[in-house]
């Protein structure tokens, strides 16, 4: 389950991987979509690992906080990976995009995110309503 020192990383970047395999399942739809968890599932599996034991609890919360970390990297415009992005479109145009569109892909980013957080915590319900969660 846990390793130290060189270990550590190699299961990090296991894990970062796994991630963006997932989101990849996910879009090319082979992956079911009510797969998906939010904070109500995330609340599930902590509540499970916990009962398992103080190092099952903390190997799933390692792991759920590489999993945010990846997504914060994806190259959406409210996200860092967005602003990284912008960062590099400044740097090959030799200055930043007009505001109008920085500020308009924040706006439809913002709107694209919310509408994620609404979809997921909608399977959410619908788990627990079903019984499945």
């Amino acid at each position: 389950c846990c390793r130290g020192g060189a270990g550590a990383g190699r299961e990090w970047v296991a894990w970062s991987r796994g991630g963006y395999r997932v989101l990849h399942k996910l879009w090319v739809r082979t992956w079911p979509r009510d797969a998906v968890g939010g904070p109500g599932q995330l609340f599930r599996i902590i509540k499970i690992a916990d009962d398992r034991g103080l190092a099952y609890c903390l190997y799933i919360r390692a792991l759920s906080s590489v999993n945010l970390g990846v997504c914060n990297l994806l190259p959406f415009p409210v996200l860092d990976g967005g602003h990284l992005v912008f960062l590099l479109i400044e740097w090959f145009m030799g200055r930043p995009p007009p505001p109008v569109v920085k500020e308009t892909a924040q706006w439809i980013g913002l709107v694209c995110l919310l509408f994620l957080m609404l979809t997921v915590t909608g399977y959410d319900l619908l788990h627990l309503f079903k019984g499945t969660g």
